[in-house]
């Protein structure tokens, strides 16, 4: 949400939303690379888990 905010902001508000935004990008996908490899990771455990039983 915010990123839109930002996004749309930065072509009036210059260079400081601009670069705000493009760290809003860079964290966001940094959560969602975080989130993925935590997932398949469990994912993993339980397939391993199950497989042991």
């Amino acid at each position: 949400m915010y990123c839109l905010v930002y996004s749309t902001f930065s072509s009036s508000f210059g260079p400081f939303c601009r670069f705000w935004s493009s760290m809003c990008v860079t964290v966001w996908m940094e959560i969602k690379m975080i989130s993925f490899a935590l997932y398949s990771e469990k994912r993993e455990r339980e397939m391993l888990s199950s497989i042991e039983e």
